[in-house]
């Protein structure tokens, strides 16, 4: 209680002398002394004027290539930067959604767990002696593979993320060991609002309890028919990020590897309109010993990929709860000392989407005895009011300028890394606006007017809301007449 803002400053010019920096390399034990002093030269020509940055990526860097397979390739130079990452989208035209809700879950456990031809521990040191990060994840909508390592290792990165795909360990042993897993760690999960919540707002979801029920009749054979589904009818792109001004050989060795990928259907941007609105508010609730209350309000509205909607709706967003200068923020943390945690974000699925509002409330601390169980009707109160607001207050200029630059930089910094890069030049070449969607985007963003962000407000928060609720049982007694009038 006793520190002030000098305390602070005082410790950062004590501590943070950028002068009196010491870094840490850890390499192979091969790596010759030539290329770490090679490497430490170039690092002299290293900018940190980010803000002069104007674009997420230079579009000149990006090509993009279609293979005889009907594969879309994406490649992104990256110049001085020694490492590669590969990202692969093989999408499916319809979703897949299995009878069984613990299958997507047990799948993506076993796609952890080695290939066909090595177990998970063989699996593993090679991915260590070859410096290869490797991922591989399955949904209704088909799979997202990932593997990333230092320029030199290409190859053996790629034959070893191909195994992975094509070969992935499907017999009897990895399945009962995944199915454990899957149990053990689904026994111990923390409660959270969005267990119930989520497969209110999409049918095809499951709660925990769902999938633990679901496991005691899963078989080998309901993974195998997933994966056998996700891979029966596709479209594909891929994008790889790597040093090509150095590397030029490259490029010949990623067409040679994505065209021993099986043909998919030429791709072509869609979105699949699967979108359902709330047609009632309900209020579901968990109890839980916790002295928190862990609130979720959710919206439901429809999208599509209209850029100038794709800005406005996340910049609504940055003014209302999705930044530490938003208001519900600047309200229910600063203001009425509700939480340290409360937010706002946008989830976004095909046609759907969602406007998730969060808050962790102290209503019922055993350790202390406080008991503080209106916390719970302030903070959806306190929801409510700043929704009013945004619907029917314009936000002001100075509002929307601080989003702007909130929303840019967080643009700009996701494009820092490698493994960025590949994520940006992925997703945009499989939209409706190609490779330069990102910097479009940042040039849109100047174009949002506060009437935009008030329409925007007031088409999002159209619909009723669905609330969800984690908290102690007495907390829930104390407000049972207030949550009961929530859905009147």
């Amino acid at each position: 209680d006793e520190m002030t803002p000098q305390d602070i400053q005082n410790a950062a010019k004590k501590y943070y002398d950028l002068n009196k920096v010491a870094i840490t390399v850890l390499h192979p034990a091969s790596t010759e002394e030539s290329s770490l002093n090679e490497n430490y030269n170039k690092s002299q020509n290293i900018s940190f004027t980010g803000a002069n940055h104007k674009k997420a990526y230079n579009i000149e860097d990006v090509k993009q290539y279609k293979l005889p397979n009907n594969y879309n390739v994406v490649m992104y130079n990256s110049k001085l930067i020694p490492n590669a990452n590969a990202k692969y989208l093989i999408k499916t035209k319809t979703p897949i959604v299995p009878k069984n809700p613990a299958t997507f879950v047990v799948l993506n456990e076993m796609l952890s767990k080695g290939t066909l031809f090595k177990n998970d521990d063989e699996f593993n040191k090679l991915k260590e002696k070859n410096g290869v990060g490797i991922f591989l994840f399955a949904c209704q909508y088909g799979l997202v593979g990932d593997y990333d390592c230092d320029v030199k290792d290409f190859e053996n990165g790629d034959k070893l993320f191909n195994e992975l795909l094509k070969n992935p360990r499907f017999n009897k042993e990895t399945f009962e060991k995944a199915v454990k897993d899957v149990q053990d760690r689904f026994s111990r999960r923390e409660k959270s609002p969005y267990n119930k919540l989520i497969p209110e707002l999409d049918k095809s979801g499951h709660t925990d309890e769902e999938v633990l029920e679901g496991l005691k009749t899963i078989t080998l054979d309901d993974v195998i028919k997933t994966y056998q589904d996700l891979t029966a009818d596709n479209v594909g792109i891929t994008s790889f990020v790597a040093p090509y001004d150095s590397n030029p050989e490259l490029k010949n060795k990623i067409f040679a590897t994505v065209n021993t990928l099986k043909p998919v259907s030429p791709y072509s941007p869609q979105l699949i309109d699967k979108y359902e609105p709330i047609n009632e508010s309900k209020v579901l609730t968990e109890t839980d010993n916790k002295n928190q209350a862990n609130i979720v309000m959710a919206y439901k509205f429809k999208v599509n990929d209209n850029i100038k909607d794709t800005a406005a709706i996340n910049l609504m967003n940055i003014i209302f709860g999705g930044a530490p200068t938003s208001r519900l923020f600047n309200d229910l943390r600063e203001k009425q000392k509700l939480a340290y945690h409360v937010k706002s974000k946008i989830d976004r699925e095909h046609t759907t989407g969602t406007m998730l509002l969060n808050i962790e409330t102290t209503t019922d601390n055993k350790n202390t005895g406080e008991q503080s169980f209106e916390n719970l009707q302030k903070s959806i109160n306190g929801f409510k009011d700043n929704i009013e607001k945004i619907k029917n207050e314009k936000v002001t200029e100075e509002e929307l300028a601080k989003a702007k630059l909130t929303f840019k930089n967080m643009i700009l910094s996701g494009n820092e890394s490698v493994v960025d890069k590949g994520s940006s030049a992925l997703n945009s070449a499989g939209g409706f606006y190609g490779i330069d969607y990102e910097n479009q985007l940042l040039e849109v963003i100047d174009t949002i007017t506060v009437d935009d962000i008030y329409n925007t407000a007031n088409y999002i928060f159209a619909g009723k809301p669905m609330y969800s609720i984690v908290a102690t049982q007495d907390t829930l007694d104390f407000n049972k007449d207030y949550l009961d009038n929530l859905v009147k």
